[in-house]
């Protein structure tokens, strides 16, 4: 019987949203673009203010952890996930996330993606932020950079993929801007974003297909 294979995406209102025209239109959201170029289903967790920590605000954290435990029953039988890709941490940065409970609670998530037997798992570092929240500490004393280096460092402990945030949406001499706001991205940066994920899942030798 053939089993209909997902590849789920989980993030905030950096990549939840398409920016910047007035208009939401899911069809420039980056995972739209990825199942026009690809033979893939792709779902997408997401909402304004998600984080994985509780303070200040309580239910966005219980949004987050019932989106991402859902994927329990999403990876069974008849339907299974290929394919989870996160990309969180700017809000617990806003929000004076504690580097030691967002390591923690990154780190059980990731491994709860890992025990219900997800073939390929990817934890996405925050993309570069306007200069302002990049220089400056939050309450608790902590840099974007430091929220950053905690997610590779679980990736790495867990010996899950890493990609380095830094790297995406750099716009070169000629680029339109992929930004909103000088975070969110814009319909440009989510063409653009789904192409420099595509690349590196086949350059890891990611399978689309979404049937088997």
């Amino acid at each position: 019987m053939a089993t209909n294979e997902n590849f789920v995406f989980i993030g905030d209102s950096v990549i939840s949203s398409v920016y910047g025209d007035g208009v939401c239109d899911a069809r420039k959201h980056f995972t739209h673009q990825i199942t026009e170029a690809k033979p893939v289903n792709t779902t997408f967790f997401g909402s304004a203010g998600q984080r994985l920590t509780t303070f200040p605000y309580p239910y966005q954290y219980k949004t987050l952890t019932q989106s991402y435990k859902a994927l329990e029953f999403m990876h069974g039988p008849f339907s299974t996930i290929r394919l989870v890709c996160v990309m969180i941490g700017h809000n617990d940065w806003v929000g004076g996330a504690r580097i030691e409970i967002f390591r923690e609670k990154y780190f059980q998530m990731m491994e709860f993606f890992q025990e219900i037997g997800i073939e390929h798992i990817y934890a996405v570092s925050m993309i570069t932020s306007e200069q302002a929240d990049e220089e400056t500490a939050n309450v608790a004393g902590h840099y974007l950079q430091d929220y950053r280096d905690t997610i590779q460092s679980v990736a790495e402990e867990l010996g899950v993929e890493f990609i380095d945030g830094t790297t995406l949406l750099i716009e070169g001499e000629g680029d339109p801007g992929f930004r909103y706001g000088g975070v969110h991205l814009n319909a440009d940066g989510h063409v653009r974003f789904a192409e420099e994920l595509l690349a590196r899942f086949e350059s890891d030798g990611v399978v689309f297909d979404s049937y088997s």
